[in-house]
């Protein structure tokens, strides 16, 4: 599938915003003020919307995680 190739490449797609392996080690980690600045770095968004999408990426991952 797209995503599954996606993921080979280094990136993830989430609420059609394509963002690097780089953004998800740092949420992984807890560095939400790192994810958000790589986010805003790879898209252009502005602080709030990238903070908000970074929040809602997050919450995304744990119940993944919570699934496993």
């Amino acid at each position: 599938s797209r995503d599954a190739m996606q993921r080979l490449m280094g990136k993830e797609r989430f609420q059609n915003v394509e963002v690097s392996d780089v953004v998800r080690n740092y949420i992984l980690r807890d560095q939400k003020i790192y994810a958000i600045k790589q986010v805003r770095e790879e898209t252009h968004m502005g602080l709030k919307e990238a903070k908000d999408w970074v929040e809602a990426y997050q919450l995304h991952l744990e119940r993944q995680n919570d699934r496993i």
